[in-house]
């Protein structure tokens, strides 16, 4: 029998996350890239314990943080294996825990707060994963965004989470934007994931809520 979700660790983990990356930017605290995503590697370890029991999604998710650990803990030492590579590690990690998360969220059941907390990371998780996106990106294509200038690689790492969450939410404030086709098409896919997502999720959510007390009322 699969246990249920409980989103809470996940949720404090992301809200944490964010929270505190703009003062470990500010007060250079974790100056490398390496040390600044091993905060997200570790908080995302503990999104694996909790979010499923099934063995091979236990299997995929520590592999994937393993690999992302490992990575992270040699770019310190060394110039090898190359940062960029963790940056893709983590995309699949992303990846992997929204697929995760949207699965149940979106699966039938009842609503309750757990829930609704599980909708709110999913939304969270892609504002991150686009970031990760737009590094690898931008990494390959120095020039395919204005407004993009760190040197300091855990500076950049924010500047691109934060451009995310702007894409995302549509907000569009115009201090960072996409100069090239393909950074200019990943920018629109970003902003119309989140819109259907919200689309989608509220109709979901509305016609199970209805489903459920129709059900109780017969």
């Amino acid at each position: 029998m699969k246990k249920d979700i409980n989103y809470s660790y996940l949720f404090f983990g992301l809200l944490l996350v964010l929270l505190a990356m703009p003062l470990v930017v500010e007060t250079r605290l974790l100056s490398s890239a390496p040390l600044v995503q091993f905060v997200f590697c570790a908080m995302l370890i503990v999104s694996v314990w909790s979010l499923s029991d099934v063995v091979y999604v236990t299997i995929i998710g520590w592999g994937l943080a393993a690999m992302a650990l490992f990575i992270t803990t040699a770019s310190m030492f060394t110039s090898a294996p190359p940062v960029i590579y963790l940056n893709f590690v983590l995309l699949a990690f992303y990846v992997f825990t929204v697929w995760l998360a949207l699965s149940d969220v979106l699966g039938g059941g009842e609503i309750n707060r757990n829930r609704i907390v599980g909708a709110i990371c999913v939304y969270l998780l892609l504002g991150v994963l686009w970031g990760q996106v737009y590094i690898i990106t931008h990494h390959y294509l120095p020039d395919a965004f204005s407004g993009i200038g760190s040197i300091n690689k855990g500076a950049m790492f924010f500047e691109c989470t934060y451009f995310s969450f702007v894409t995302l939410t549509t907000l569009g404030f115009g201090d960072i934007a996409p100069q090239r086709p393909i950074s200019q098409a990943l920018v629109i896919l970003e902003a119309c994931s989140g819109v259907m997502y919200l689309s989608v999720l509220i109709g979901r959510l509305i016609g199970e809520h209805l489903k459920v007390n129709g059900t109780s009322a017969e």
